[in-house]
């Protein structure tokens, strides 16, 4: 074999979906209560600086962080 190709932009592998279920029940057990299309809806398409903003600003403090 030549090369091995990587594709997860949602070509072949759907990733949004998943990388969104995680994210939603992170959120979740922050304390604001997000499911699946609530979390594509809010955090689709945006940088992940604006991401966590949006979370802490719902949280009302800062995303502790991932250890």
């Amino acid at each position: 074999m030549g090369a091995l190709i990587f594709d997860f932009d949602g070509v072949i592998a759907d990733s949004e979906a998943i990388a969104n279920t995680v994210l939603a029940k992170t959120v979740s057990d922050l304390g604001q209560p997000t499911t699946l299309d609530q979390a594509l809806g809010r955090y689709s398409g945006k940088r992940w600086a604006d991401v966590i903003a949006e979370i802490e600003a719902a949280i009302g403090r800062p995303v502790p962080p991932i250890s």
